[in-house]
């Protein structure tokens, strides 16, 4: 709830200030070739102003996360079963856990489509006519 009147100095000087950044920040020196390219393709799938200099950091770890994923499931892909299945059992363990990682980066920094979608959209979409998509009948449909 906001407070009336003049704010004291103690007030004022916990007051956080975050710097939006202009366009698509630039890469982190040390982030590996194919990490980078991660950074610039959203990075670039962002409106101007999306970034600030605090969610840089999340950013960052977040694309490392997407090149180790894409790294180990090159992996998985050359492996040949049987012959390989505890490397096949290590790197799908590996590759889960990352997969939940980049989940919860992407989430937390509002990446997810489900982030950029709002509900209560989709309920006018729905009161004008407009229908919705029944996931579970496409399925069923498809396993037919």
């Amino acid at each position: 709830m906001k407070q009336k009147g003049r704010k004291s100095a103690a007030e004022m000087a916990t007051t956080a200030t975050v710097t939006r950044i202009e366009g698509p920040p630039k890469p982190p020196g040390d982030l590996p070739l194919e990490a980078a390219q991660v950074w610039r393709e959203v990075t670039a799938s962002r409106p101007p102003g999306w970034w600030n200099a605090a969610n840089l950091p999340l950013l960052e770890h977040y694309c490392r996360f997407v090149a180790q994923f894409r790294q180990v499931s090159r992996a998985i892909d050359l492996l040949s079963l049987p012959d390989d299945l505890d490397e096949y059992r290590k790197l799908t363990r590996l590759q889960d856990i990352l997969a939940g990682r980049v989940a919860t980066l992407a989430t937390k920094q509002r990446l997810t489509q489900q982030a950029v979608t709002d509900s209560r959209a989709a309920g006018r979409a729905e009161q004008r006519g407009q229908p919705r998509v029944d996931f579970s009948q496409l399925r069923r449909a498809k396993d037919d």
